[in-house]
């Protein structure tokens, strides 16, 4: 029974391309972000590793070490914003094309993925990715169907906190 049911909501994540009159692919989605914005997000998750990595070192509390550094990067990242700091030309006048971000953001949205499946799990990582989605869904026009992409993320929302549930009750099981 749990077997068909996963089995039917996987094939129905995999085939909502052909039910759905958009054509949406990784290609088109970052084609419609853009350059700029692709920057900006690299710059931001390489600010946060970096001050997250200092911050670290300087402090035990690794939630407080996490709150600072995304607070500190997201300022810097609006700062940067706001001033209309080209961070693009920057990058082409020491030598890397825009084009090169394109294939970046993608890189580093797998590679962050990866670093929370491993450092965190899979429940986290699917809760993460939901929260995402249902907040790009929510919050932006970037999909064609936001209501599918929006039940996409409360679904893996939820898929992930029964798995993390599923975690902890076997942790505690264990100890008994």
């Amino acid at each position: 029974m749990k077997k068909g049911l996963l089995l039917t909501i996987l094939l129905g994540i995999l085939l909502i391309n052909f039910v759905s009159a958009a054509s949406f692919s990784i290609g088109t989605m970052i084609d419609e972000f853009g350059g700029e914005n692709l920057v900006l997000i690299t710059f931001f998750f390489i600010l946060l590793a970096a001050i997250n990595y200092a911050l670290g070192k300087a402090i035990d509390n690794k939630p407080t070490v996490g709150v600072i550094a995304t607070s500190i990067s997201l300022l810097a990242t609006y700062g940067i914003y706001k001033l209309d700091f080209d961070i693009v030309e920057m990058l082409f006048d020491i030598g890397i094309p825009e084009s090169v971000m394109y294939y970046l953001f993608p890189l580093l949205f797998i590679l962050i993925s990866i670093i929370l499946f491993k450092k965190l799990g899979l429940g986290m990582l699917l809760f993460i990715l939901g929260i995402f989605l249902l907040g790009m869904s929510a919050f932006t026009d970037f999909f064609y169907e936001s209501t599918v992409t929006g039940v996409i993320g409360v679904i893996l929302i939820v898929l992930g906190a029964w798995l993390l549930k599923k975690k902890k009750i076997f942790k505690y099981s264990k100890r008994t």
